[in-house]
């Protein structure tokens, strides 16, 4: 949103980020953050086979993707029923660009 109020612009560009908590350097560190001690050893392997790993942490991340999807569609949803279609394609493209990430992710690794 551009909130002109006496010639100030208004930093938000949608209304509900105002309330998004953005100063952690009092709180946390970014790995406390993003609980990445959790996410990182969250591969538990079952084997001794190397490849393992790399089957944990691509299919762990397909379904981080997948979930940021599932949150994305609702939210479009959301937005169509507020009759807020900007925000909606947004986020629908938003879903677009991960589907792509998941179909074609330019792991030429795996080859």
């Amino acid at each position: 949103m551009d909130n002109n109020q006496g010639g100030k612009k208004d930093r938000y560009a949608y209304e509900s980020e105002k309330n998004i908590h953005t100063d952690f350097k009092d709180n946390m560190t970014y790995g406390d953050y993003l609980q990445l001690d959790h996410i990182l050893n969250s591969q538990k392997r079952m084997s001794d086979h190397h490849d393992e790993m790399l089957f944990i942490i691509i299919h762990q991340v397909s379904e981080l993707w997948m979930k940021l999807i599932i949150h994305e569609i609702r939210a479009a949803i959301d937005s169509i029923e507020e009759g807020d279609l900007q925000t909606a394609f947004k986020m629908l493209a938003r879903v677009t660009k991960v589907q792509s990430q998941i179909i074609h992710p330019g792991m030429s690794f795996l080859r």
